[in-house]
């Protein structure tokens, strides 16, 4: 075995091993659309054992490959199992994960239908690798025990592409009608550059694999799982269940990069409280699913208006939001509020709800007097629970009305339009 074997078997191990992380992980997960999931690492690790079998058998059988000896014909019949057996398992890995880009949106009666149709090309690829140990149709077995390509082996790399274009397209297809999550986990252009990569990649490399007889997409494929199990472990540990915007976590870690920068910095950083009122009324009168949606298009609102203003928002606790600032001053802190409070009551009157919507806000300054994240935090909620007492805080002085309207017509019509 040479140093090139010996090399591809340490990456068939570390492919086994990861695979078999993923899927104890994604059992843990009970993610949707398990089975689906498994399905494609099942596959993957099939390829792996196949090619590990065809490379021990191809170095341990007999020199000449039709022979008398018992021992010969068991070692070379196991060559044939496995080399054939690794292109079949190759073409299940493909077909697999087509599938699941294919019906990951929905499982409609009428996908179960395009499914029956899309499984032919795969169920003709079966039957032509497997014909190939008798004809040599597909790959042709020498005197000497060596494959060589055959007549209809660019029939299969076609099947093989065509697959590969289904499974790119739907996975594109899902990245697009998720743009809104995917802003979660993205701030820069590159990063979503790499997620559409790491997306298209195994499919665009399992045409190449298949035509220089090479599994490449085996390792392929263990990577875009691993990028995407690690995407969906920050979003797990990151962002709330709920509002899908970021949770206490991502608070804490955000502020503690925050108290490590310098103190210029966070002297100009300006922490908001937001608290919904009577949002317990909601759920005693109309049930929690109304407090929930309350919750939902509240933090859309929050969401855009961030964006808008650069800020970082999260949901600090049940019905109370944090929002932070930086580069900002008192009279940037409290236009901010403004615009909170004029865009609620401007979703107040489209969403034609029956509950009154109204939110008390209370914002701080970051400086030398809090020596942790949890003082800052503490000074900005009893800020805001002050507010809530003594009433609304009048900021037409600082930011003139007719200004504080116009911008916050705009915010709400950006929102709009995110939205849809």
């Amino acid at each position: 075995m040479n140093s090139i074997d010996i090399f591809s078997l340490q990456i068939d191990a570390v492919c086994l091993l990861v695979d078999l992380i993923i899927i104890v992980y994604l059992v843990k997960c009970k993610e949707q659309n398990l089975a689906l999931y498994v399905t494609v690492l099942v596959m993957a690790m099939l390829v792996v054992v196949f090619d590990i079998g065809a490379r021990f058998s191809v170095d341990n059988r007999c020199s000449s490959f039709y022979s008398n000896n018992m021992l010969c014909d068991k070692i070379n019949t196991f060559f044939i199992v496995f080399a054939f057996g690794k292109y079949i398992f190759y073409f299940a890995l493909v077909y697999s994960a087509a599938m699941l880009a294919f019906f990951k949106g929905s499982s409609s009666i009428a996908k179960r239908y395009l499914l029956v149709l899309g499984s032919i090309p795969f169920l003709l690829t079966v039957y032509l690798v497997i014909s190939s140990v008798f004809d040599g149709r597909v790959l042709i077995l020498t005197y000497n025990g060596v494959l060589i390509k055959g007549p209809y082996f660019f029939v299969v790399v076609s099947i093989i592409g065509l697959y590969s274009i289904i499974g790119v397209f739907y996975s594109l297809s899902i990245l697009d009608s998720q743009k809104e999550k995917l802003a979660e986990i993205t701030y820069y252009r590159w990063e979503y550059v790499i997620f559409y990569v790491a997306i298209a990649l195994p499919f665009l490399m399992a045409t190449v694999g298949c035509l220089f007889d090479y599994p490449i997409v085996s390792p392929v494929f263990v990577i875009t799982f691993t990028y995407l199990m690690t995407i969906h472990q920050h979003l797990r540990l990151s962002l709330d269940e709920l509002t899908s915007i970021n949770n206490l976590n991502e608070l804490r870690r955000y502020l503690d990069n925050l108290m490590q920068g310098p103190e210029k910095a966070r002297r100009q950083t300006f922490m908001i409280f937001i608290d919904i009122n009577r949002f317990k009324e909601i759920n005693d009168s109309y049930g929690h699913n109304s407090g929930d949606v309350v919750l939902i298009q509240f933090s859309r609102l929050l969401k855009n208006i961030a964006l808008s203003f650069n800020c970082f928002v999260c949901r600090y606790a049940g019905d109370e939001f944090i929002m932070i600032k930086k580069v900002a001053n008192e009279e940037k802190a409290s236009s901010i509020c403004r615009y909170i409070e004029y865009s609620l009551s401007q979703l107040k009157e489209l969403s034609l709800a029956p509950y009154d919507l109204s939110v008390s806000t209370g914002f701080t300054r970051f400086d030398r007097r809090f020596k942790s994240t949890q003082e800052f935090i503490d000074a900005a909620d009893k800020l805001m629970y002050e507010t809530k007492r003594y009433a609304h805080k009048d900021y037409t002085s600082i930011f003139p009305e007719h200004r504080t309207s116009e911008i916050g017509k705009r915010i709400f019509k950006y929102g709009e339009k995110k939205k849809n």
